[in-house]
């Protein structure tokens, strides 16, 4: 790579000899129609209404429920999210209500605002070739349609990175004091916004550290820069982010993520492999593909091609722009102060590999003669981008429910009688919550309780194996409401350990929990469970069938949940007792 512009002859940022480049006629308009195309989609999703999935709806308890100053405060249901997203959620509702819509207002804007910055960033970067390109593949990218459509950062975070970069790229083109301002107030309000700010920062800073301009004219600007944004990391973790960080559940549940030296490290980083690299291009956006290593391999080499593009265009600064927040954040997964390879968690990566993907198709382009280069370039756009954009009009017209607790819910209002109890299994709680509570008159005693119990509680949903047998527990976990007793659940003690779930239920927590359930029928009780993935539901079921003669009269099966009714014989009424542990437990 060329180590400055005194080598290549061209203007920092802008990719040309002359410090101007000139798309071809119309290709601005086509990539418009692109980022239109992209807009369509997004907001395809956003009016479709899916329902708040777990993840979403404890955050947005916490939104709905607190305050713009107590949401400074460690959140319940062991979330963890920037404040200015939160503060951006909380005006939405406030806004807009407590609805999927007004939750979702701000990450589908978000979605659609990078799409748009996608073409300024990668035109300076490798030409209106790769600009095009970079559009397209922003447009119909799994990961980045599917977290435009999620009330969480993870969206948002990938338009900070944008930003960052194209600031970036300002002061490397004219390093005015006026644009050294605004890069060092974007970095600071970019780490109130989103977490994995910090690694792109540290990839801007280590790039201008190599940009000669930067580095020999405006040294001082660069330091001051540098100072500000580590002492707002350190200022934002010491009095917000440290009690996520240091969260032994958020550590057990990604150890899998984290490159530690040790055993299965090589398993390990092939996951993180996969799971940072393939999701921004193929699959459904939230799930590494299980691929091959040759597959693998030809989706890294236009990644590792583009950065040398880029590098040859600009300088070893550049491709370290694009290169060293990835760096970053695997330094930090080495240190286990950062989970590397979850497709959500690594949204913030998505533009950084698509402005490399771009550069390997605008470098290509860029081999031919000068009259063919537009329509190759094209060519290879169409190429690249026909079977993402297919995917990405399927899954509008088929798309991803999640857990549609809505149509649970429902069910249970139109129920032919009162007073039956609800069972509420430990991972539906935060849907069960967020689904029949009034928000225009919620009950403040009732959201306090659900949230004391699932925050690390016993209903806590992904509390860890408790290591012995579970008898007489959770006596005290009901809750009267209205017209009915709900019966908290206790979580199960099968985890959730990324990549997926991992052991078996407690032994006697499905015998504990089915006479729970027996205790307070009347002689009938509902069960509602959603995220039903795991499947610990069934031996609740099970129990109830085969020790308590309960018999299923009404069952409603929707995506990612169930709602039954089971009534019992007199006999197995409050009185019956949970089975005692076996013999030596």
């Amino acid at each position: 790579m060329a180590a400055d512009t005194a080598t290549t002859g061209r203007t920092p940022g802008t990719g040309s000899a002359h410090g101007q480049e000139v798309s071809p006629f119309g290709l601005g308009w086509v990539a418009a129609a692109l980022a239109v195309a992209g807009a369509a989609l997004r907001l395809g999703h956003f009016v479709a209404r899916r329902p708040l999935w777990l993840d979403e709806c404890m955050l947005a308890l916490n939104v709905a429920t607190r305050s713009a100053v107590g949401l400074v405060r460690p959140l319940d249901y062991d979330q963890v999210a920037p404040l200015l997203f939160l503060w951006i959620e909380r005006l939405a509702v406030r806004l807009g209500g407590v609805n999927e819509l007004a939750l979702r207002a701000w990450p589908t804007l978000a979605g659609i605002a990078l799409v748009v910055l996608m073409w300024p960033v990668a035109r300076r970067l490798a030409g209106p070739g790769a600009a095009l390109a970079a559009v397209a593949m922003a447009a119909f990218s799994p990961t980045l349609l599917r977290y435009a459509d999620e009330a969480k950062p993870y969206g948002p975070d990938a338009l900070v990175t944008a930003a960052l970069v194209l600031a970036a790229l300002a002061v490397a083109e004219a390093g005015t004091r006026r644009r050294w301002l605004l890069l060092a107030v974007t970095g600071v309000v970019a780490l109130v916004a989103s977490i994995p700010a910090a690694f792109v920062l540290a990839g801007i800073a280590g790039a201008l550290a190599l940009h000669p301009p930067a580095r020999h004219t405006h040294g001082r600007a660069l330091v001051a820069c540098a100072a500000a944004w580590a002492a707002a990391i350190v200022l934002l973790y010491l009095l917000y982010y440290r009690p996520g960080a240091t969260n032994p559940h958020q550590h057990e549940g990604y150890g899998m993520a984290f490159l530690t030296p040790g055993p299965g490290l090589g398993g390990r980083a092939g996951l993180a492999l996969r799971g940072t690299l393939l999701p921004t291009f193929v699959g459904n956006g939230w799930v590494p593909p299980d691929v091959t290593a040759r597959s693998l391999t030809a989706l890294g080499l236009p990644l590792v091609l583009g950065l040398i593009v880029v590098g040859r265009r600009h300088g070893t600064w550049a491709a370290v722009l694009l290169a060293g927040p990835l760096v970053a954040v695997t330094a930090a997964s080495v240190l286990r102060r950062y989970p590397l390879g979850v497709p959500r968690l690594m949204v913030f990566a998505s533009p950084l590999l698509v402005w490399m993907a771009a550069a390997a198709v605008g470098g290509a382009a860029d081999l031919l003669r000068a009259r063919w280069r537009a329509a190759a370039g094209a060519v290879m756009v169409a190429l690249a981008c026909a079977p993402m954009a297919k995917a990405a009009l399927a899954n509008l017209r088929d798309p991803w429910r999640g857990e549609d607790a809505p149509a649970l819910v429902a069910a249970f209002r139109g129920r032919p009688r009162t007073g039956e109890p609800v069972y509420v299994g430990a991972r539906g709680i935060p849907s069960w919550v967020f689904y029949t509570t009034n928000w225009t008159a919620p009950s403040a005693e009732r959201l306090a309780f659900y949230a004391r119990a699932g925050s690390d509680g016993p209903s806590f949903e992904n509390g860890p194996p408790r290591l012995r047998y579970v008898h007489d527990e959770g006596a005290d976990l009901v809750f009267p409401f209205h017209d009915r007793r709900e019966i908290l659940g206790l979580y199960s003690g099968r985890q959730w350990r990324w990549p997926d779930y991992r052991g078996t239920p407690d032994p006697g927590w499905a015998e504990n929990e089915a006479a729970r359930i027996v205790r307070e029928a009347n002689p009938c009780a509902w069960l509602y469970f959603t995220h039903v993935s795991e499947n610990t539901h069934r031996p609740i079921t099970w129990q109830l069938r085969d020790t308590y003669h309960g018999e299923r009269v009404f069952q409603l099966v929707v995506p990612g949940g169930v709602l039954y009714r089971y009534c019992f014989p007199s006999a197995a009424g409050p009185a019956a007792p949970a089975p005692g542990p076996p013999a030596g437990l």
